[in-house]
């Protein structure tokens, strides 16, 4: 029976080696994101030129699927629950002071 284990090790090892290789060769290649404008644009102003200049020598970020996206409607979050919860908080703090009173005299 040693000899599954062997195998299963050799293979994990295998696998491993896989996953550090491929790590290593997506972290190497760069990708240009193409022309940020329209070849039909027309020159743009001293401040258009500016604020690109700005926006260039800015450190860009990693992953730009992680910017933050405005909501679609401004309706406001409705919390169903909320007022039940806070008198359930408000309760179980007043026992918990209570309790922390009554044993203050008890033990003191």
């Amino acid at each position: 029976m040693p000899s599954r284990g062997r195998k299963r090790a050799s293979r994990q090892a295998q696998l491993s080696q896989k996953r550090r290789r491929s790590r290593s060769g997506a972290s190497s290649q760069t990708f240009d994101a193409g022309p940020t404008q329209p070849r039909e644009a027309a020159q743009p102003t001293p401040a258009a030129q500016r604020a690109q200049a700005v926006a260039t020598t800015a450190p860009t970020q990693a992953s730009p699927s992680r910017q933050r996206r405005p909501a679609a409607d401004s309706t406001p979050i409705v919390y169903r629950y909320l007022r039940r919860e806070l008198r359930q908080i408000g309760i179980l703090a007043s026992l918990m002071v209570v309790v922390l009173v009554a044993l203050s005299f008890v033990l003191g």
